[in-house]
Parts: C-alpha cells; sequence; structure tokens
C-alpha cells in the first residue's frame, strides 16, 4: 500500500515540476493563449480611432471633442454618426478568438493581415493606445444542415492579428467591410429623422412653378386649402420621417448656389428643418442638403431621393 501511495505521489510531483517548467519556458510567450477575445477594452471610455487602409491609402482619424464624434480626413472634417461609430467599437470588443490560423509572421500576407493589404486600426483612450490591430481577409465556409429539411448554413471567418503579435487569430463574422470603406461608413447620413411622422403638422414646399403647403394642423387635413387623401398623405409623411442617404458628394460647394426647392418640416415635437435642392447635372439632377446635417450634400438621384422629398400637390390629393 506504501509502495503503491509513494508511485502516486511520485507522478503527482513529477507533473507539478513539469507545469512550472512549461510555465517558466512559454510564460509571455504569443503559442500559450489565455485570453479569450482579440481586444479588451472599456467602450464607454474610448474617445480616438484612427483606421488606415493600406491597400487604397485612404486614413480616417475619428475623435470625440465635447461629447460630439468628428471625422478627419483629407484636411476636412465631417459630421460623424455616434451610432455606427459605438457599434463599430462594440464589435472590435467582442472579437472572439475562434482559432490560431498562423504563428509566423510568413504567413502575414496570405491571410493579408500585413502592411500592404491590412485595415489597420488603432483605439486611444485619451492619449493612450489601447488596441492596435491589423483587419485582413475573410471567407465563406459552407456548413451542413442543423437538423434534416434545414437549409445549408454558411459560415464567415475574418482573419486578424495585433501588432505586437505574430499570431493570425481566426475570428466568427464578417469584419473587413464594416471598416474598408473609409469615413463614409461612420458619416451622418440623416437629413431628417423624427420616430413618430404624426409629429409632423405642416410641410411647405417651394418650387419655379408652385408652392405647396400641407396642412395636418386642422382636423382635415389639406393642401394649399383643399382636402387630401389620408392614406397617402400619411405614406409621404412616413417616408418623410426617416430619411437618410449614404450618397455623398463631397466636391461640390452649393454655399454660393441658388437653390431651384426648399422644404420646411415642421411640427410640436421638434425644431424645424429645412431641406434644400440645388441644380446639378443630368445625372445627379439636383444637390441636396438638409439644416439636420449642415455641410453634407447628397446625391439626389440616389435611390429617388429628391423625388421621396419634393413633391407636387397631385400626390395627395383624392383620385389622382
Amino acid at each position: 500500500m506504501f509502495k503503491k501511495l509513494s508511485i502516486g505521489i511520485l507522478l503527482i510531483t513529477l507533473l507539478v515540476l513539469a507545469s512550472i517548467f512549461f510555465i517558466n519556458k512559454y510564460a509571455g510567450s504569443e503559442d500559450l493563449i489565455i485570453r479569450d477575445k482579440v481586444l479588451s477594452y472599456n467602450p464607454e471610455l474610448l474617445n480616438s480611432l484612427i483606421i488606415t487602409n493600406y491597400k487604397t491609402g485612404e486614413k480616417v482619424k475619428i475623435v470625440q471633442e465635447e461629447g460630439v464624434w468628428n471625422i478627419y480626413s483629407e484636411g476636412k472634417v465631417y459630421a460623424a454618426d455616434p451610432d455606427a461609430i459605438n457599434n463599430a467599437i462594440a464589435m472590435l470588443n467582442q472579437l472572439k478568438i475562434d482559432t490560431i490560423a498562423a504563428t509566423k509572421a510568413g504567413k502575414w500576407a496570405e491571410y493579408k493581415v500585413d502592411e500592404k493589404e491590412a485595415i489597420h486600426i488603432l483605439l486611444y483612450q485619451d492619449d493612450n493606445l489601447v488596441g492596435d490591430l491589423f483587419i485582413g481577409k475573410f471567407n465563406f465556409k459552407q456548413l451542413p444542415p442543423a437538423a434534416p429539411g434545414r437549409q445549408p448554413e454558411t459560415k464567415i471567418t475574418s482573419y486578424v492579428r495585433l501588432a505586437n503579435e505574430n499570431n493570425v487569430y481566426a475570428v466568427n463574422g464578417l469584419l473587413r467591410s464594416n471598416f474598408q470603406g473609409g469615413k463614409n461608413p461612420f458619416r451622418n447620413r440623416l437629413l431628417f429623422h423624427n420616430r413618430n411622422h404624426t409629429d409632423i403638422n405642416k410641410v411647405t414646399i417651394n418650387g419655379p412653378e408652385e408652392k405647396l403647403v400641407l396642412n395636418m394642423s386642422t382636423p382635415e387635413w389639406t393642401v394649399n386649402g383643399m382636402p387630401v387623401d389620408s392614406i397617402k398623405t400619411d405614406r409621404y409623411l412616413r417616408s418623410l420621417s426617416r430619411l437618410w442617404s449614404s450618397d455623398f458628394i463631397d466636391e461640390v460647394d452649393v454655399s454660393n448656389m441658388t437653390p431651384a426647392y426648399t422644404l420646411m418640416i415642421e411640427g410640436n415635437t421638434f425644431a424645424a428643418v429645412t431641406l434644400t435642392a440645388f441644380p446639378a447635372d443630368s445625372v445627379i439632377g439636383y444637390y441636396v442638403n438638409s439644416s439636420a446635417n449642415e455641410g453634407a450634400v447628397f446625391n439626389g438621384s440616389k435611390a429617388r431621393l429628391f423625388e421621396k422629398c419634393f413633391v407636387g400637390a397631385d400626390v395627395f390629393l383624392p383620385g389622382k
């Protein structure tokens, strides 16, 4: 019995010694992965990002200044969409390591996490660097159905690398597409937004041929004093209350142009917003901007933006 006990103690001692050797040899090494996430920081304290697309050469800096996010690119400043930035910050903080795809620098180019193909992201809390990440390629893998009769599933894997490591990590999700558009994915795309379209009580459109006043402040809605079709009017107001565009036109300065159309939206729960349309070429039709997003100019033909906003009285009249 004592002999068996001695052998057991000896085995335990050998395991402990082996563990100590392993820890001493590999502690601090990239080959010993203890964390389950690529990055770890407090998203609420992050106030600056620098995104460089090595393939296109585009570099943008996104900074929170006095509670407002701004984008700096090519010497210009653009208003940012805080929701888009907060989503990006949260996404980067939730990158869980699936597997280690490579452990040598010689493999970086294969996964496009090198300084020729990668998207490089620097994350700052004040002046302190809290994240330095290279985003590489992604791929799709068809998985068998989870159960008979179900559709096959698709797994999307992205590859990333930390600046101070050789390892290339595989993470779930389509990561690169969220950051490869330079400044545009993070810009303020708003022209007008109000959660409840019934808060709008007056719309005034001035054009070269007519002035239109859509009045909803009385029990009977009217356009230029004439009764309207409530269903058609409600449809227009719903569309107007969710007005966004991602087709920016930055090379045009409309500050010295004469508008062809103006549209004022008024309500009891928000400050009046004015949309303005300026003549453009035959492809764009009109440049459109909004007082709710100063400095941004949008393509009026994209997704029929101009047509949705600047309508005639017949759009609201019964039987038209």
